[in-house]
């Protein structure tokens, strides 16, 4: 249980850093720090759920990510398109 909260807090350390940047080397880092550690939020979040549920909870709880994420893949450039042509580039 320990891992996503690091995994958690070291993007939350990536993304404040960003502002803090002074030059384009350590904003880098901070953007490599933030990026790393959000790509690693989905396989701890699937091991928690793999380790804590059983049979059909288990689906279920599978489930839920997997659905908010394929409607945000889809969701997403429509909302870009509707966005970009109400407001303008």
């Amino acid at each position: 249980m320990l891992c996503p909260i690091l995994i958690r807090e070291a993007c939350l350390l990536g993304r404040r850093c960003r502002f803090l940047a002074d030059n384009i080397c350590f904003y880098l880092v901070c953007r490599i720090i933030a990026g790393v550690s959000g790509s690693l939020m989905i396989p701890a979040v699937f091991g928690n759920i793999s380790g804590s549920y059983q049979g059909r909870q288990q689906a279920i709880d599978f489930g839920a990510p997997g659905a908010a994420s394929g409607f945000s893949f889809a969701m997403g450039p429509v909302l870009c398109g509707v966005l970009l042509d109400t407001l303008g580039w």
